[in-house]
């Protein structure tokens, strides 16, 4: 990335660290929301939401628009897994996770 975008390592180092933050972040909103909120709606709205950010992320012209999209991002990824999660857990029996393994 860095010969392709001309950016140095530490400016795209940046926008990773943040997005592993947001993330983080997500995390904990998606786990509380999926609480209360349908888990296909946040799952869906999780994928919408990245594909978007995968679709605008080589439009960035500056290492600070790459950053709020790569925090966006890494928002959207995190609303895909607790609900996932919870999903696996409502559906899946012990025995069938016994099996699988």
């Amino acid at each position: 990335m860095e010969s392709a975008t001309g950016l140095s390592r530490s400016l795209l180092l940046m926008s990773v660290t943040e997005s592993f933050i947001t993330y983080g972040v997500g995390q904990i909103i998606s786990g509380v929301m999926g609480d209360k909120y349908s888990q296909k709606k946040l799952i869906s709205l999780g994928f919408v939401m990245t594909i978007v950010m995968n679709l605008i992320i080589p439009l960035c012209i500056s290492p600070y628009q790459m950053l709020v999209v790569w925090c966006i991002n890494g928002f959207a990824q995190s609303f895909m897994w607790p609900p996932l999660v919870k999903i696996m857990t409502t559906y899946m029996s012990a025995k069938n996770i016994k099996e699988e393994h």
